[in-house]
Formats: structure tokens, sequence, C-alpha cells
């Protein structure tokens, strides 16, 4: 094995598939996903259903790479964006983690007290849309990088945002108390996305390319609010189980339905998962209460 793998290091360092030089940290990457090929039934079998989108762009990118550096032609078309390859994509698994983490009330609480101190700085994008993520509980890679910049004005107007997700699926979110977000994101320059917000220069490459380019930029700059604050915020998708979690202990309490609706949910028993993570203990105050009104 250490004879291809230091084949396949060559030949990235060489320039791989367009000649373009890669850098360290992504031909780590890549070395460590060729070993995953190396081991697998098939290649393409490691594009699992309960990856996120961002890492199975990363691991069409070196089966891409893969296939160039064997000459495996049927490989190479396998991995073109196609029918077949976007439903395998597209694919989700149908269970979730055991184990739902989010972060604590006192990380976010200490996160957003530090991203307070980047509003309207540059970039000018960083405040506002990483603000909604935490608040909306927003993917990253689905519905932030699908927000349409109308529908941020028409928010603005309404208080309700309408928000493409998942397989293109369109949800409607209270938007009335982050309007000071949709404000600043509103008043910027055109764009169709955020994805484009985030990565200008990204525009004109094939879809994965520009998504993964943008959640690339977006995490960066997670990371450089983060030195400050220092909840590990590059673990993203914590944001959207402390907003889920929030509005269930604060908003939702028993109203299943409701919380589904807030976290966009297409099935019901994904909601349930985050009941099983709140403390019942913290209801003790108000039963205590209750009962002494008896």
């Amino acid at each position: 094995m250490t004879d291809w793998l230091d084949q396949f290091e060559k030949w990235l360092r060489a320039g791989g598939v367009g000649g373009r030089g890669l850098g360290e940290e992504t031909i780590s990457t890549y070395l460590k996903v060729a070993r995953m090929i190396a081991k697998a039934k098939s290649p393409t079998s490691i594009i699992r259903p309960d990856l996120t989108m961002a890492t199975k762009l990363k691991y069409i990118a070196v089966l891409r790479q893969w296939a160039a550096f064997t000459n495996d032609d049927e490989l190479a078309d396998r991995v073109k964006l196609g029918p077949k390859m976007r439903q395998l994509m597209n694919a989700r698994s149908s269970t979730m983690p055991r184990k739902i983490e989010a972060f604590t009330d006192a990380e976010v609480s200490r996160f957003l007290k530090t991203l307070e101190r980047f509003k309207g700085g540059k970039p000018e994008w960083a405040w506002p849309c990483i603000s909604l993520q935490v608040y909306l509980g927003l993917r990253v890679g689905a519905d932030l990088a699908g927000l349409r910049h109308e529908a941020v004005v028409q928010a603005v107007k309404t208080g309700k945002l309408m928000l493409m997700g998942k397989r293109d699926r369109m949800d409607e979110m209270p938007a009335g108390f982050v309007r000071d977000e949709l404000r600043a994101l509103a008043v910027l320059p055109d764009w169709d996305i955020v994805a484009d917000l985030i990565s200008p220069e990204s525009r004109g490459q094939p879809e994965h390319k520009h998504r993964a380019q943008a959640y690339q930029t977006y995490r960066k700059v997670l990371l450089i609010i983060d030195q400050h604050a220092k909840i590990g915020a590059s673990k993203t998708h914590r944001f959207r189980h402390w907003a889920i979690t929030n509005f269930i202990k604060n908003v939702a309490k028993g109203d299943y339905k409701r919380a589904q609706r807030f976290a966009r949910h297409s099935n019901l028993e994904t909601t349930l998962r985050y009941y099983r993570t709140v403390d019942i203990s913290e209801d003790d105050a108000a039963l205590a209460e209750l009962k002494r009104k008896k």
C-alpha cells in the first residue's frame, strides 16, 4: 500500500487533475480518503448517506483525482455530476446520531457576544449570516447556501422568511426577531444565494465546487471569531442542535408539531430525538409553582 500511496502523493504534488498545486492540508486529506478508497468494496461506496454534503463533495474531489491517477475511465464517468451522482449525493440517512450534541446556552451566549464585535465589519456578510445560522438553526450547506436575496428583502417587510432547504423544499421561518440581520443582508449588492455572497470568485464554477468553496470560506470566518469565543464553532451543526433544543424548551414545549415546523424536519421522529435530550428536571420549578397555586 505504501508504494502506491507514495506515488499518488507525488502525483498530487505535481498538480494532479488540472495541473494546479494543492496545499499541504488538502494533500493530507486526499491521502486519508485514498486509504479509505483502497479498503472499500467499490470506490463510490465511501459516499455514505449519513455524511454531510461538504464531506461528500470532498470525497468526490478525491475520487476524481483517483480516477485520473489510476486511468480508471469507468470511475471517472461514474463521478461526473449526472443524475446517478446527484441521487447518490442527495441520499440521506434515515437515522440520526444516537447523541445529539448541542452547544450550551452559555457557549452560545459567549459566541454571540464575540460575534457582535464583528457587526458592521468586513466581510459584511459575516455578522448577519452567522447570526441567522445560530438563531434559526440553519444548515450551512443546505439552508444558508439556498437563501435568496429576494426572500431576504421580503422577510424584512413581512417578518417571514421563505427558505429553500433540502431537496429544494421551500419552508417558512419566523424572522421578525432577526430583522436587523435581514436588513444588513438586504442592503448589500445583489446576490443569488449566500454562497455567491460568501465566495464571489466561485461564480461560474460547477455548483458542487461553488458550494464547497463557499463553505470553506464561511468556516474560516467562523474560526477567526472562535479564536475569541473558544467554543469549537467549527462544529457548525451544534448551533442548529442548540437552536432546536432552545425552541423546544422555551417556545414549543410539548407541541411536537410546532417544533417540527421550526426544525423543518420531514419526519416527526427526527424532532422527537431532540425532546429526549431536554433535561426534564428544568420543569421542577414550574411544577412546584403549579402545585403551590392549587
